[in-house]
C-alpha cells in the first residue's frame, strides 16, 4: 500500500515525509497495553530504508489519540495548556489595575476558549 501512495503521489505532485510516520495498535479497554505487537517492517520511500516508530500517544492535527481512545491523555493536556495561559492572563490585571473586565473577556475568547473547544467533537462534546 505505502509503494502505490508514493507511486500515485509522484503522478500528483503530492509530497509526504515518510520520516514522521507513526503508528499506534488500538486495543479494547479492558486490554492490557502490549509492548510485543509486531513492529511494522522498515520502508522505502526515495530509495531510503526508513524506521517507522510507534507513538505512544499518537498525536494526530493536535489531538492526542491513546491505544484505548479514552481522550484522558488529550483533556489533560488541554487542563495544563489553559493552566499556563490563565496564569499568563493573571499575571496582566489586577482588582485595581490591569486591563478591564471587557479587554480580559476578550483575551479570554480569544486565547482560552478556542484551545478549550479544539477537536472537541472528535471526543463527542
Amino acid at each position: 500500500l505505502h509503494k502505490e501512495l508514493m507511486d500515485w503521489s509522484q503522478t500528483t505532485g503530492i509530497h509526504f515525509s515518510p520520516p514522521k510516520y507513526s503508528f499506534l495498535h488500538f486495543q479494547t479497554p479492558r486490554q492490557k497495553l502490549f509492548a510485543d505487537l509486531p513492529d511494522i517492517p522498515e520502508m522505502t520511500a526515495n530509495r531510503r530504508k526508513i524506521l517507522v516508530t510507534r507513538a505512544q500517544p499518537l498525536r494526530i492535527l493536535g489531538i492526542r489519540v491513546d491505544p484505548h481512545l479514552s481522550w484522558h491523555g488529550h483533556v489533560e493536556h488541554i487542563v495544563e495548556c489553559v493552566k499556563r495561559r490563565m496564569h499568563s492572563l493573571q499575571s496582566i490585571f489586577g482588582s485595581t489595575w490591569g486591563l478591564s473586565l471587557y479587554q480580559l473577556r476578550r483575551l479570554y475568547f480569544q486565547c482560552i476558549l478556542p484551545r478549550i473547544t479544539y477537536a472537541c467533537g472528535a471526543w463527542y462534546l
